[in-house]
């Protein structure tokens, strides 16, 4: 698919909140995961090469993330922000296939949105 101008993706937000952080792609490039507390390991279906990704992650307390697949700035994933916050998390799939189909990706994050 060629686009000539602008083009976007409807921002998924699920009728049942997403407390953690698993993700199908093919529901949107852009989604929400609200509700987010405790330790949570990013795992994510449907990747495609090229694609970038967002999520925004609304907190309501401490949360520990472990990014499976993601290459972060310096190797240094981001501490997220914790109760009462929004972070945001855009990601560039590099692989399909690695990670089990997960995918592989550059990560980068923008934290500490009030909610």
């Amino acid at each position: 698919l060629k686009v000539n101008g602008q083009a976007y993706t409807v921002f998924h937000q699920p009728s049942t909140a997403i407390t953690n952080l698993t993700v199908d792609w093919n529901n949107s490039n852009i989604q929400e995961i609200t509700g987010l507390t405790g330790s949570h390991t990013f795992t994510a279906s449907n990747p495609k090469v090229g694609a970038t990704y967002i999520l925004t992650l609304a907190q309501t307390g401490s949360v520990t993330a472990t990014w499976t697949g993601v290459k972060w700035p310096a190797d240094t994933a981001p501490t997220l922000s914790g109760n009462g916050k929004t972070d945001v998390i855009t990601l560039i799939c590099y692989s399909e296939t690695a990670n089990s189909g997960a995918g592989a990706y550059y990560g980068s994050s923008v934290l500490n949105f009030t909610t």
